[in-house]
């Protein structure tokens, strides 16, 4: 890895002497601050190849995913920008790569696992990508729908929704359309649409969600018979 240079924004002394300390074996130089003011400060006045930003200073739960915000939105930077956190919720994880995050790492610092980030995070496909050599095009607006295709494992089924396990993050209000042998077994219907809850919750192989059933209650009224149906066997 070439010689680097990394801001950091941290309000804990001891954890800003060590994330140098671990650091400079990478050949990274960082240069650290307590404050959101001093941070912004050193940002403007330097170019930085990377930012390692903690999301709570000073007791405050929004100010990290605040300074991620400003860093995109109104000084539209591209370099990369790194969480830092005790936390390991998906919640959290989601909501700071919705606000331009480009990747996450808890506390304490893994060696191992911040250098493999960083390397991919600098690496020549991302620059290359990032230089932006065609240009843009903005999609037309009858083409921006799209999809994913991905497999689920349906966990438990009640007369409010469907509990279900998947190895990716899925945010509140997200659409899913499920199919499959249960399914039609259940519905009596190729495949069933509904709305997840609530976040993804982390587990121990996975996420897990919750979609409901909300107003249909034809899709209630076949949940509730299979259970039935189920119990009495």
């Amino acid at each position: 890895m070439r010689s680097l240079n990394a801001l950091t924004l941290d309000d804990d002394p001891n954890f800003n002497q060590l994330i140098k300390l671990k650091l400079k074996d990478l050949n990274i130089s960082v240069t650290t601050t307590l404050t959101v003011k001093s941070f912004l400060e050193e940002f403007v006045n330097k170019n930085w190849d990377f930012c390692l930003i903690d999301l709570n200073i000073k007791d405050d739960l929004e100010t990290g995913f605040k300074v991620i915000g400003v860093l995109r939105q109104k000084l539209k930077t591209t370099i990369p920008l790194i969480i830092l956190s005790r936390s390991d919720e998906p919640e959290k994880i989601a909501h700071g790569i919705e606000c331009g995050a480009d990747d996450y790492l808890t506390k304490p610092i893994d060696v191992g696992m911040i250098a493999s980030k960083i390397n991919y995070l600098m690496s020549s496909d991302r620059e290359l990508a990032a230089q932006n050599l065609l240009g843009t095009s903005s999609v037309p607006r009858p083409y921006r729908k799209a999809s994913l295709l991905f497999e689920l494992k349906i966990i438990e089924i009640s007369v409010e929704g469907i509990e279900l396990e998947s190895k990716s993050i899925m945010s509140k209000g997200s659409t899913v359309t499920l199919s499959g042998q249960l399914i039609e077994e259940v519905f009596k219907q190729t495949e069933v649409k509904l709305m997840v809850l609530r976040n993804s919750k982390l587990t121990n192989i996975g996420y897990s969600l919750f979609c409901e059933f909300g107003e249909d209650e034809e899709l209630a009224a076949a949940a509730k018979g299979w259970i039935l149906q189920r119990k009495s066997m």
